[in-house]
């Protein structure tokens, strides 16, 4: 969902994610839900804890998609994070795997949908 500024300027994008299945963390009063929320000023700075909270990402992974969701090409990518460029194939078949996508243009636009595309209209 999206949350008006007082401002005027573009909404906070908000998530909210389970964290617990299990009926037995009602009864232990323990945290069930994480709230995220994502500044849309930022342009496409995808926080890492949100695409993990989005897709089901590895820190790794989310690490690998924020770089190509950022301009990075795989090349580029796996330098920045001192990866092999397998171990980053590797990686970006598990992401295209959890996110649905097949192609590197399909992931970054499902990684930058929820900031980018999102109708604002209320």
């Amino acid at each position: 969902m999206s949350i008006a500024r007082p401002s005027g300027r573009r909404p906070w994008a908000v998530f909210m994610s389970r964290l617990s299945p299990h009926p037995s963390a009602f009864a232990q009063r323990a945290p069930r839900a994480r709230l995220l929320i994502a500044d849309t000023e930022r342009g496409h700075n995808v926080p890492r804890e949100v695409l993990r909270a989005l897709f089901g990402l590895t820190e790794t992974e989310s690490r690998v998609a924020w770089q190509l969701a950022n301009g990075d090409s795989p090349e580029q990518a796996a330098e920045r994070l001192a990866i092999a460029p397998s171990t980053l194939r590797h990686h970006l078949e598990r992401i295209f795997v959890k996110t649905g996508t097949r192609r590197q243009s399909d992931l970054v636009r499902r990684v930058l949908a929820p900031f980018v595309s999102i109708n604002w209209q209320t």
